[in-house]
């Protein structure tokens, strides 16, 4: 597996001049020099998800989050790979072992996993990408899971997995061979494609369905 190793870069203008870049690393408080996602919410706070831990910055210092298994609220794994903030101003944060909700009120996270025998789960534990359409429905791109939508009211999902049999299923159950997928949204349709394969999926859905 190929790793990309990244420094996180802030830039700064000064007066007509182009812009300087000041690196960011683990000697300023970041917990790991590997950038995987990046976030600004709408308090203003940026946020990083690395090989190893979540970051919350404010311009000055970094908050780091990690899995504690003796903590309750505890972030579900320290890899994190997709960075959400949804329209209730909670942040969604993908990681390679669990999907997490995070409450900036109460500081702690909701751990969402797949779990087998509950069919309203999330359909696989590696979380790649995260959206929201105009209905309030999360969406929850997996690596080996297919397409998830999360519904608040019920806090529970619902799964799209290919099926052979059905034409009208999602392509492909995630990413093939490591490469990039997202999740777009238009109007009444959420998008999802996977790369480099150049494949596209549209679902048009209404709010019951």
């Amino acid at each position: 597996m190929r790793f990309t190793w990244i420094f996180l870069l802030v830039s700064i203008q000064i007066g007509a001049q182009q812009p300087q870049f000041e690196p960011l690393t683990k000697t300023d408080g970041l917990s790991n020099n590997s950038v995987l996602s990046i976030l600004k919410d709408s308090r203003g706070f940026m946020w990083f998800g690395t090989f190893d831990g979540l970051n919350k910055y404010d311009g000055t210092n970094f908050t780091v989050y990690r899995h504690d298994p003796s903590k309750k609220g505890s972030i579900s794994n320290n890899r994190v790979q997709a960075l959400f903030e949804d329209s209730k101003q909670n942040i969604w944060v993908g990681t390679t072992n669990g999907l997490n909700r995070y409450n900036p009120k109460k500081d702690e996270f909701k751990v969402y996993l797949y779990y087998d025998s509950i069919p309203n789960s999330v359909s696989h534990q590696n979380i790649k990408a995260i959206h929201e359409d105009e209905n309030g429905f999360i969406w929850i791109g997996t690596i080996g899971g297919g397409l998830n939508r999360y519904d608040y009211a019920s806090d529970t999902f619902k799964r799209y997995r290919y099926q052979k049999e059905d034409a009208g299923s999602i392509g492909h159950y995630g990413l093939i061979n490591g490469s990039q997928n997202a999740i777009s949204k238009m109007d009444y349709a959420i998008s999802y494609w996977e790369n480099p394969q150049g494949l596209r999926i549209s679902y048009t859905y209404t709010k019951d369905n």
